[in-house]
């Protein structure tokens, strides 16, 4: 074989196994569906500490490795169809990227036992469509004042009992004050009424908290502690305090037990995303897996027409095409009617908005 690096012969067939492993885990940490341009930097990077004897070397190897990867992808494409002369347009995905939508959109067809009291909701929801100044000395007089559309947009979701639901909005529309309402009736019409939340980001979960007043972890902190490192490393010490059995290791497993369960979703739980846009396609999957084993439901909340995840994403796009959501169109944030019309044809793609601006 070539001399891939001074010291040796070659790189054997287990190597390039690998590289091309680390090369299909970059890409789809990355993306939804990738071109083999894509793939071939990701192949770049992945080798990039091995030593090259030429570049003619180089280039073998980031074929071999390419072609080794592809064995494994799932095409987008009809091969037929392509020209070699323009490869470079072949669309590839993985069976984790494809497994993680089937899972989304499984979840969001099947039933869940967490369920809201239907005519105590409509009851506050009526009460919620009223002016503050005219609603009756009696609850819900301390809930926000809704718009018809925003409590249509509630019933129509606590009415689903899916275990995964979609409620989409542009920037303006109301989602905060709708998620309020929600929640605020989630907790008072449901047993046991808990509610988490979710966001992408620090700065969204603490302002995303305050609005709701519930708890709210970013959505990497919340798989680190519930499935992740933290979890298998509490998993490890409650197995030794277990096994030393002293009043010591007692009182560790309890309180592992108690942590542990302050991540974990409980039965008949509600567990609210925001800017779910922005949140890749595989932690989508594992918080629907969650949910599903809990008995819990999961509300994605966002719009699709928005930035997408800085990793794989798509997924909620993909719902709120596929599935019966919740809409809200009207826009409450702006005080010129021009702008807001003008921002809804810009989130449409219109370039006409921009002399508006």
């Amino acid at each position: 074989g070539p001399a891939w690096v001074p010291e040796r012969a070659a790189v054997t067939p287990r190597e390039i196994a690998g590289y091309a492993a680390a090369a299909v885990a970059g890409v789809e940490a990355r993306r939804s569906s990738w071109t083999p341009l894509n793939l071939m930097a990701e192949t770049a990077r992945a080798t990039r500490d091995l030593r090259m004897a030429s570049v003619m070397d180089r280039m073998l190897l980031l074929d071999h490795t390419r072609d080794t990867a592809l064995e494994g992808l799932v095409a987008l494409h009809d091969p037929a169809a392509v020209h070699p002369a323009h490869a470079w347009r072949a669309k590839w995905t993985s069976p984790a990227i494809l497994d993680a939508e089937r899972t989304l959109l499984a979840a969001a067809a099947a039933p869940t036992q967490a369920l809201a009291n239907p005519n105590l909701v409509r009851a506050y929801l009526a009460g919620a469509v009223t002016p503050p100044d005219q609603r009756p000395p009696t609850p819900p007089m301390d809930l926000p004042h809704l718009t018809a559309e925003q409590a249509r947009a509630i019933d129509q979701t606590l009415a689903q009992a899916r275990v995964v639901q979609v409620l989409v909005g542009p920037a303006g529309s109301g989602k905060t004050t709708t998620l309020r309402v929600l929640s605020t009736i989630w907790q008072r019409t449901t047993d046991p009424g808990t509610v988490q939340a979710l966001a992408p980001s620090a700065t969204a979960a603490a302002t995303l908290q305050a609005a709701l007043g519930v708890p709210c972890e970013t959505t990497a902190k919340w798989l680190h502690e519930s499935t992740g490192p933290a979890a298998e490393q509490r998993a490890q010490m409650l197995q030794v305090a277990s096994a030393a059995r002293t009043a010591a290791g007692t009182a560790l497993a309890r309180d592992l037990i108690v942590e542990q369960q302050r991540w974990t979703l409980p039965r008949g739980g509600l567990l609210i995303v925001d800017e779910a846009s922005l949140t890749d396609t595989r932690t989508l999957a594992e918080l629907a897996r969650q949910a599903d084993a809990a008995g819990a439901r999961v509300l994605l909340v966002g719009d699709p027409a928005q930035h997408d995840a800085v990793g794989a994403g798509g997924a909620f796009g993909l719902l709120a095409r596929h599935t019966r959501h919740a809409e809200l169109a009207g826009l409450h944030r702006y005080t010129n009617t021009w702008e807001a019309q003008a921002t809804l044809r810009l989130r449409n793609g219109d370039p006409a908005a921009l002399h508006d601006y």
